[in-house]
């Protein structure tokens, strides 16, 4: 079988993926190959291209990749066959971008926006996510495919207290879907600049749009480098089981994108 190999890179959302992988042993044909690297936001900021590879910029940059890609803090561009970048700042954060972008409902302290404005400030914040910034440098390099990975909606528990338990419209559907699929519309459009495909966030994992269903929040997953110990609940990150359903989406296009060179056949 030829080989497949794929690079994954993000922030802290890569740890639910990775652990799903390990413990889950998704079905995938002989020759295929995952390899992780993740750092926290604050770090990926300092990956920067080096010729044909992405290199660290800092040695607690190095020390994060090498940890979670098994001993390597270089990334050799032409050496894997597919990328998947996961959220980075790339992603629908309902809460974050009403507040930064503006809304299209009325509410108190809101900025309200016309559908078009609300689309080209959300368009231009996820154009200047580090996800797309190293979506530009592995382009300079390769036409391979690139799949962006959405993060998390926030937990459905952010909703519970002040001030977004005083905000109705954010739970009302008819301002979140058309809210979600705008900010989405806007995303499809800065990958489709550069030729990526887009995961969103799997259907099950929400009920009410643009949040993700509490249980999902319960013993997060982050990788914890000096044994400490993740939190309960985390509003942000997800666990083992929204990891496991989130990579069965994220194998299901790598093997579209690839003609069927990820999955084994049904």
């Amino acid at each position: 079988m030829t080989p497949f190999s794929v690079c994954m890179i993000g922030n802290s959302h890569v740890a639910a993926l990775k652990l799903a992988w390990s413990n889950r042993a998704p079905q995938v044909k002989d020759g295929f190959a995952l390899t992780f690297f993740s750092a926290q936001n604050r770090l990926m900021n300092r990956i920067a291209r080096d010729g044909a590879r992405l290199v660290a910029g800092s040695e607690e940059l190095a020390e994060k990749l090498r940890y979670t890609s098994g001993g390597k803090d270089t990334i050799e561009l032409r050496s894997y066959d597919a990328f998947v970048l996961v959220g980075s700042s790339f992603g629908v954060d309902v809460l974050r971008l009403s507040e930064e972008c503006g809304t299209i409902a009325p509410g108190e302290g809101e900025h309200l926006l016309s559908q078009a404005c609300l689309s080209a400030a959300v368009e231009a914040y996820m154009d200047k996510s580090t996800a797309l910034q190293l979506v530009r440098m592995i382009r300079d390099v390769t036409g391979a495919p690139i799949v962006l990975v959405g993060a998390p909606f926030v937990s459905e528990r952010e909703l519970m207290d002040p001030p977004f338990s005083e905000r109705p419209w954010l739970r009302d559907r008819a301002f979140l879907e058309p809210f979600v699929a705008s900010c989405r519309a806007a995303g499809e459009r800065v990958a489709g600049r550069t030729g990526c495909e887009i995961v969103w966030q799997a259907q099950g994992t929400y009920t009410l749009p643009g949040f993700t269903s509490e249980v999902f929040n319960k013993n997060p997953i982050r990788f914890t480098m000096r044994s400490a110990a993740a939190p309960e609940f985390d509003a942000k990150h997800g666990n083992e089981d929204y990891g496991a359903l989130m990579l069965s989406a994220i194998l299901s296009k790598l093997d579209a994108v690839s003609g069927g060179r990820v999955l084994p056949a049904a």
